[in-house]
């Protein structure tokens, strides 16, 4: 059964921060994963992460699952403390609404720059990329209407869920949904 969290002030604070972002985004593509293993994934050096991976944890964003042997000492291995994140209730906490705007555009800066990379390669190999496709659209439909999409969207994602593929095509997707009156 899938574990979903959704994010309090503490867990928003940290994941605004871009580099825990990224750190969290890559345990959570890796899987269980160990501080090395994230450094070479992101190219930056693994005692540079042990702060953001620490706060991670201390948020209840990631967990220790396990601990592998090596030469000098046990390694800690990390993964994340659920399958889904979800933003808070700002009807309800009004007071996270910046934290959420925060965090929101972490993940939203991550996804610009993997976008990036992704245009870069299909310049370099002078083909256009299969799967490099932006959708922008500024729809105006009924309440009933707009249930449905964000509905809609929620069965893609449990689509790309169900069949995920190990030697798959990685594909990077972020929806950001909102009214705008």
């Amino acid at each position: 059964m899938r574990k979903t969290i959704e994010l309090n002030e503490q867990q928003l604070s940290c994941l605004a921060s871009p580099v825990r972002a990224d750190v969290f985004t890559t345990i959570r593509t890796l899987g269980n994963c160990a501080i090395g293993e994230i450094a070479r994934a992101l190219n930056r050096p693994a005692d540079s992460l042990y702060y953001h991976v620490r706060a991670l944890l201390n948020a209840g964003l990631v967990r220790e699952v396990s601990q592998r042997p090596t030469r000098r000492k046990p390694e800690a291995v990390y993964a994340p403390a659920a399958d889904d994140l979800r933003l808070p209730d700002l009807v309800a906490q009004p007071a996270l609404a910046e934290l959420s705007r925060k965090t929101v555009a972490a993940g939203l800066r991550q996804t610009m720059r993997k976008l990036d990379e992704a245009a870069k390669r299909a310049q370099e190999q002078k083909k256009p990329e299969e799967f490099l496709v932006v959708i922008r659209a500024l729809p105006k439909l009924s309440m009933e209407d707009a249930r449905t999409f964000l509905e809609m969207l929620e069965k893609v994602q449990e689509f790309a869920r169900e069949h995920e593929c190990p030697n798959g095509v990685k594909l990077h997707w972020m929806s950001v949904v909102f009214p705008t009156e």
